[in-house]
This record gives structure tokens, C-alpha cells and sequence, in this order.
């Protein structure tokens, strides 16, 4: 898996979506590393240093529908409002149900699973 890395120092960034896929890769590498025996340098076959993953959106259904966490927590939301969150987080998650993958690339979820976010 990718040769061209070997040896070298590798930092392995990303943002938003490779919250899901970086983290997987650097796991392939740190237990391909695990599985061989080091170099006479003592470099293992992958140096991987860091993986940094910024904004990231790992799990779009469980993220969206705990938005709501933050304004509520600096009492910008209350116990009055949360009647109506609770019921717009169910249209958010029936929208995303109502998919196949579950992702946010369906414009009627985009726009029900905002709600929550924007009904402060």
C-alpha cells in the first residue's frame, strides 16, 4: 500500500468528509507496521507521525441531529423550545431513514436536518 511513502515521514490531513476515511488508512498503516519486522535503520515500513483530521464529519446523521446540544446548553434554547427541536430532529432523521447511505447528499434532508440548527 502506497510504496512511494516508505520510510519517509508522512503527516496524513484532511477535512470535513476524511473524518471517515483517514482515520481508516491510518489504522491500515499502523498494523501493516505492527505485522513487519523494522529495517536495520529502525525505520518501520510506513512513518506515519500524525493524522489530523479538521472539521470533521464522520457520522453526518449523528452530528446533525445533536446540534441542537450547544445553543441549548447556553440557555439560547430552553426547555420551552425543546418540544419543537425534539419534533424537528424526528423529520431530520426520517429524511436521512428514507435513504439508502444515510448521507446528507439528499436536498430535502439538507434542508429538514438545518432546522434544528437554525431554530434558535
Amino acid at each position: 500500500m502506497y510504496p512511494e511513502f516508505k520510510g519517509k515521514e508522512l503527516y496524513m490531513t484532511g477535512e470535513s468528509y476524511s473524518g471517515k476515511y483517514l482515520p481508516v488508512f491510518s489504522y491500515a498503516m499502523l498494523e501493516e507496521n505492527a505485522n513487519l519486522n523494522k529495517t536495520a535503520e529502525g525505520v518501520s515500513q510506513y512513518n506515519l507521525k500524525a493524522t489530523l483530521i479538521g472539521d470533521g464529519y464522520p457520522a453526518p446523521y449523528q452530528q446533525r441531529l445533536s446540534m441542537y446540544k450547544v445553543p441549548q446548553a447556553l440557555n439560547i434554547l430552553d426547555q420551552n423550545d425543546m418540544p419543537q427541536v425534539a419534533a424537528l430532529e424526528r423529520l431530520c432523521g426520517d429524511s436521512l431513514l428514507n435513504t439508502t447511505t444515510m448521507t446528507m447528499h439528499n436536498s430535502t434532508s439538507e434542508e429538514l436536518c438545518a432546522a434544528p440548527i437554525t431554530y434558535a
